[in-house]
């Protein structure tokens, strides 16, 4: 007599691993477990949960290691999540500058934006990297192109005071003239957020 109860089941063995279990496991550092997974066949590119990407995540999360795996394994480094955002914008925010040059020599688009607007090179310059900031310049990065909130790189700088940083985007044109815009703030320029936050250096 045929056991018809568990018709339709993968043994045990076989069974593949949980959606998202990779990317959960990039975002959380174990790098281990993503061995693990990748050398049981699990697809690098796999999407995770809200449509996140293992690579772009465990960047977020500065796992450089982990992304080096991911990479290793096939990872796009070119893809954007449901965010819109990509290894390069991950990468140049949060100051890996190996992962960064990577992106950009396997062709991801340096001027991409995620679903804020924001850019590798407004990221970058917000957080002070100024190192990657000429990274992406040297690599036709758009100097003046603005977030959904109107702010550009040399905006970001001047928020956050980041004085070489402003220095270099005006030296390379950056148009200290164009304001924010936001919700709690109206068509303030970089030189007036530079002189508010004392910040003199950048624009004399």
């Amino acid at each position: 007599k045929k056991n018809h109860g568990a018709r339709g089941r993968e043994p045990a063995d076989k069974a593949k691993p949980r959606a998202g279990l990779l990317t959960r496991s990039a975002a959380a550092g174990h790098k281990e477990m993503v061995q693990i997974l990748l050398q049981g066949g699990t697809n690098a590119r796999e999407e995770g949960p809200n449509g996140k990407l293992p690579l772009v995540a465990c960047l977020w999360k500065k796992h450089p290691e982990v992304a080096t795996l991911l990479i290793e394994a096939g990872a796009d480094l070119k893809a954007a999540d449901k965010a819109g955002d990509t290894a390069l914008i991950a990468a140049a925010s949060v100051g890996q500058i190996d992962i960064v040059s990577k992106a950009l020599a396997a062709g991801a688009d340096v001027n991409g934006a995620n679903k804020y607007g924001n850019t590798a090179l407004i990221l970058s310059a917000a957080r002070g990297h100024l190192n990657i900031v000429k990274l992406l310049l040297d690599s036709k990065a758009a100097i003046n192109q603005p977030a959904r909130n109107a702010c550009t790189a040399l905006v970001s700088a001047a928020s956050f005071g980041h004085t070489e940083i402003a220095r270099l985007l005006l030296e390379r044109g950056a148009n200290p003239e164009v304001g924010i815009e936001s919700k709690y703030e109206r068509n303030r320029t970089a030189k007036q957020i530079a002189r508010q936050g004392k910040h003199l250096k950048i624009v004399t």
